[in-house]
C-alpha cells in the first residue's frame, strides 16, 4: 500500500540566493527514520511555482552534497504535485536520511513551493542558496512541498507539535491570543487529541474527543485569549497527548516559546523612509499608495522623506544620498519606501521596496508589524524660538536585547509642509516629511542596548532661517512649527540587508516633552553638537563615482545619479557638459 507524508501547497514561490541552481531538501531524524524501517522509499512528490524547469535530479542522501544513496534524472515539474521516482526503489533501514532535489532555473523565477501550515523545528528544510546548503526551517515559510513515497510501511503514529504563532507586541492589561499545530508523522490516523497549555505557572488542559488527524494531515487550533497581567517574559508551552498506545517518539510532542510583556506607557513606532524627488512624475502616487497603506496597518508610523533616489532636488542633503546605500544594487528608483529598513520577505535582494507597488508596500508593512520593540525611546526637547537653539534629550529603555550587532541612536530633523513643484502634479505640491539634516551624524552614535538599563544622551542644535541643500546650493526657509525631531534605534552592520531599525520617536521642535517617570539618570557627558545652519552644512555634493559610507562608515561603491540640476525658477535647468553616467530606474 503506498502512503504519501507531509500536506499540500500554498501557492508562492520562494528562491534562495541568486544563482540558478536551487535545490531543496527534507531531513528525517534517526527517531523519525526508525520508525520507517522496511518501508520501500519509490521517490518523491513536489510541486512548485514554475514548470520551466531544466536539470531536475531527485535523490536520497545521508548528508548534503555527498554520495546519494539514490538518484534519478526526472523532468515533468510543474504547479501541481507530481510523482518522481528513483531509479531504484530504496528499502530504508531505519537511519536518517535527506530526500530532495535539485534543479536549474531562470534567475527570475521562484521555484520553490512551501505550505501554509506552521514550519517545522530547526534542521528539517534546507535549501540550496548559491550553492551552500542552509537550514530554512523556522523562517515562516511552513514546510517545503516535498513528499515522501513510501510502500509498505509499518503502521504507527507519531504526533509533532509544531512551532507556537505567537506574533506581535504584547503590553501590561492586554491579551495573548495564539494558535498552535499538530501534524501526524506516522501512518495511522490518530483518534482524539488533548492539548494541555501552560502560560507561567499556569496549567489548562483542553479535550478535544473529537479530532481526526489522517496520516500526513496537520490539525490547527485556537487557544483561548490569555490576559496578561505582569511585565517581564511569559514562558508558553503546548503539549499534544493522545490515547494511542503506537505513538513511537513522543518527545517532539511539545512545543516552547516565550513572550514578553511591555509596560503599558511603551509605543512601538515604524519608521517609514521614503525616497523621492521633485524630478519623480510617479512619486506623487507613489506617496498615496504609501499612505492609504498606513492608515490600515496596525501600528503607529513616523514618516522620514529622503530626496534622492530618482536624481536630486532642492531639498536633498548630503545624507539622503548616502542612505542610497540601502538599495543594494548598481541603480536606483523613486518612489521607493523602506519599513524600519528590514526586507518584507527573507532572501530579499533589498530593504527599499518601490512605493506605487501596494503589494510590496502591505508585504513591507507587516514584515515590520510582527517584530518586537526591545525597547522605548522618550524625547525630552527645549527650544528658544529668539535664538534659534535648542537641546533634545532621547531617553532609551531597553526591555529586550534586540541582536550582537552593533547599536546606533540616530537623530534628524524633518519639515513638513514645504510647497514646490512636483513632477506629475505640477507647481503647488505639498512635500511633507522632508529630511532637513542629521541631528549626531549620518549614522547615529553606537549606543548599548542593556535590558534593564536606560540610556540618556542629549544633543544641542540650532536652526536657522534658511536650511541649505549642499548638493544643488539651494536655501529653503525653516519653519520650526511645521519641523519635528525623529529619533530611532538601529543596527549598524556591513550590509544594507541588515541594519534594522527597532524604535523610533519623534518630538515637535515647538514641543517641550518630558522626562520618562522614573528616570533619574543624567545625560552622558559630552556629546557632539551639531547645529542646523547652512552655513555648517558645506557637505560635498553628490558626484558620480563619489565615495559614499556603509553604515559602520566602510568605504562602499555607490550607483551614479547621473545628471546633476541646478535650480531655475520655472524647474530644473541640466548644467552643460556633464557627461552622462548610468541613470537610476524610474518605475
Amino acid at each position: 500500500m503506498k502512503r504519501i507524508l507531509s500536506i499540500v501547497n500554498r501557492k508562492a514561490g520562494v528562491r534562495f540566493g541568486t544563482d540558478g541552481t536551487q535545490g531543496m531538501a527534507i531531513y528525517i531524524p534517526a527517531e523519525k527514520a526508525a520508525a520507517l524501517k522496511g518501508a520501500t522509499l519509490t521517490g518523491l512528490r513536489a510541486a512548485f511555482s514554475t514548470g520551466q524547469i531544466t536539470n531536475m535530479q531527485i535523490f536520497l542522501t545521508r548528508e548534503l552534497g555527498g554520495q546519494p544513496i539514490a538518484t534519478a534524472s526526472v523532468t515533468g515539474a510543474a504547479t501541481i504535485f507530481k510523482q518522481f521516482y528513483f531509479d531504484q526503489p530504496v528499502t530504508l533501514d531505519g537511519e536518517a536520511f535527506y530526500l530532495g532535489y535539485t534543479l536549474t532555473v531562470s534567475t527570475s523565477y521562484s521555484p520553490h513551493l512551501f505550505d501554509a501550515a506552521a514550519d517545522f523545528s530547526d534542521g528539517i528544510a534546507w535549501a540550496l542558496s548559491d550553492g551552500n546548503w542552509i537550514d530554512v526551517s523556522r523562517r515562516g515559510y511552513g514546510a517545503p512541498n516535498l513528499q515522501l513515497m513510501l510502500e509498505d510501511a509499518p503502521t504507527f503514529t507519531d504526533l509533532i507539535m509544531k512551532p507556537i504563532a505567537v506574533n506581535g507586541f504584547f503590553k501590561v492589561g492586554s491579551t495573548a491570543e495564539f494558535s498552535g499545530q499538530v501534524f501526524n508523522f506516522g501512518t495511522a490516523p490518530v483518534e482524539g487529541l488533548e492539548v494541555l497549555c501552560k502560560t507561567g505557572a499556569i496549567l489548562t488542559r483542553y479535550a478535544l474527543p473529537e479530532v481526526t488527524i489522517a496520516p500526513g494531515a496537520v490539525y490547527d487550533f485556537n487557544m483561548p485569549a490569555q490576559e496578561l497581567s505582569d511585565q517581564g517574559d511569559l514562558s508558553i508551552t503546548l503539549t499534544a497527548e493522545t490515547t494511542e498506545s503506537t505513538e513511537v517518539h513522543p518527545d517532539d510532542n511539545y512545543a516552547d516559546t516565550h513572550i514578553y510583556i511591555y509596560p503599558l506607557d511603551v509605543q512601538r513606532n515604524v519608521l517609514v523612509e521614503q525616497f523621492t524627488t521633485q524630478q519623480c512624475s510617479n512619486c506623487p502616487m507613489g506617496h498615496k499608495v504609501v499612505e492609504a497603506a498606513l492608515e490600515k496597518g496596525p501600528d503607529n508610523y513616523i514618516t522620514v522623506a529622503h530626496h534622492s533616489g530618482f536624481y536630486t532636488d532642492i531639498y536633498t542633503m548630503s545624507e539622503d544620498n548616502d542612505y542610497l546605500w540601502f538599495y543594494n544594487s548598481g541603480s536606483t528608483f523613486a518612489p521607493g519606501v523602506m519599513f524600519n529598513r528590514r526586507p518584507a520577505t527573507d532572501g530579499a535582494a533589498s530593504v527599499v521596496l518601490g512605493a506605487n507597488d501596494n503589494g510590496e508596500v502591505t508585504a513591507g508593512i507587516q514584515a515590520a508589524s510582527v517584530v518586537a520593540p526591545y525597547m522605548g525611546i522618550t524625547l525630552a526637547n527645549s527650544y528658544d524660538a529668539l535664538s534659534g537653539k535648542g537641546i533634545v534629550t532621547a531617553y532609551v529603555t531597553t526591555y529586550q536585547s534586540p541582536s550582537d550587532e552593533v547599536h546606533r541612536l540616530n537623530l534628524c530633523l524633518t519639515q513638513d509642509n514645504l510647497v514646490g513643484t512636483q513632477a506629475g502634479a505640477g507647481d503647488g505640491y505639498v512635500h511633507n516629511h522632508v529630511f532637513r539634516g542629521a541631528i549626531n551624524g549620518t549614522w547615529g552614535e553606537d549606543i548599548d542596548l542593556i535590558p534593564g538599563q536606560t540610556v540618556v544622551r542629549s544633543y544641542e542644535y540650532e536652526i536657522k532661517d534658511y536650511i541649505t541643500s549642499p548638493v544643488n546650493k539651494v536655501s529653503i526657509p525653516t519653519d520650526t512649527t511645521r519641523m519635528h525631531i525623529v529619533a530611532f534605534v538601529s543596527d549598524a552592520t556591513s550590509s544594507p540587508l541588515t541594519c534594522y531599525v527597532w524604535n523610533a520617536a519623534q518630538i515637535a521642535v515647538t514641543e517641550a516633552g518630558g522626562i520618562p517617570e522614573g528616570i533619574t539618570a543624567a545625560p552622558s557627558a559630552a556629546q557632539p553638537t551639531l547645529q542646523l545652519a547652512p552655513r555648517l552644512l558645506r557637505r560635498a555634493p553628490h558626484i558620480a563615482g563619489g565615495q559614499r559610507h556603509d553604515a559602520q562608515s566602510q568605504s562602499v561603491a555607490f550607483p551614479s545619479e547621473g545628471l546633476t540640476f541646478t535650480f531655475s525658477s520655472s524647474f530644473f535647468k541640466k548644467r552643460e557638459n556633464i557627461e552622462k553616467t548610468k541613470n537610476p530606474k524610474h518605475p
